[in-house]
């Protein structure tokens, strides 16, 4: 006969989520741009920089990060897929993404001005021996690039979730958290007027649910669900 007993996993009670935070298509410029440093884990370069929201947007702090190699027109970056740590991830977010804008295209403004600092930073040589002129040159070269372009930098601000477990099936268990993340787009006419138009298709959704609601709780009714609110920062009082 077993003597075995079932040890029962500990548990904690849950945390309460972040209150829903509306989407935010967003328009800014580049503000401060701290010098080039070596990261923590010293793989890579990275650069501190802040986006200026104009009108109602939001400023936002990103980190451009890369490994000197990787500035180089030369360099096949197929030979980072399976390595360990996920580099072919980190450049695929930073240096250019085939699907979406990564960090250095989303800066630049336009595919046209993404070409032209690809330029400059491939410009600059490295030197390991050199290290401190390396991230010097860097820092002058983006500084330039913002300095003489002043591109418009198109960008959307969505609710970041964070992974808090697993049910019983093995899928992820998200809760929202009170900070957002960004993804980068070309602030083109046709993408201003699509945003524009998503954000007025949301807020009817929107307002359609909270005055059903409203009538549901007064009858008894059944509640819907509320759509996640999309909004547009800019309007003929506070453009861009």
């Amino acid at each position: 006969m077993s003597t075995e007993v079932a040890v029962k996993e500990k548990r904690g009670f849950k945390k309460p989520q972040a209150p829903i935070m509306p989407t935010l298509y967003c328009v800014g410029t580049m503000g401060k741009i701290e010098n080039a440093k070596i990261s923590k884990s010293g793989n890579y370069v990275t650069v501190p920089l802040e986006i200026l929201g104009k009108g109602a947007a939001k400023n936002h702090k990103i980190w451009f990060t890369f490994h000197p190699e990787w500035l180089d027109f030369s360099f096949d970056v197929n030979t980072l897929e399976g390595k360990e740590g996920s580099p072919d991830l980190v450049y695929g977010s930073n240096i250019a993404s085939e699907k979406g804008l990564s960090t250095l295209q989303g800066i630049a403004g336009s595919e046209e001005n993404f070409m032209e600092l690809c330029e400059r930073l491939a410009a600059v040589e490295f030197d390991a021996d050199k290290e401190t002129e390396y991230l010097k040159a860097v820092t002058k070269v983006i500084k330039d690039f913002f300095s003489e372009f002043k591109p418009l930098i198109g960008y959307t601000l969505s609710q970041k979730n964070e992974k808090t477990g697993v049910d019983e099936d093995g899928k992820g268990i998200y809760q929202r958290t009170r900070f957002y993340e960004i993804f980068f787009w070309y602030p083109t006419d046709e993408k201003l007027e699509a945003y524009e138009k998503k954000a007025a298709e949301s807020a009817e959704k929107y307002n359609e649910a909270l005055e059903a609601n409203k009538e549901a709780k007064a009858s008894g009714g059944d509640l819907v669900k509320v759509p996640k609110l999309s909004q547009v920062t800019w309007n003929e009082e506070t453009p861009f």
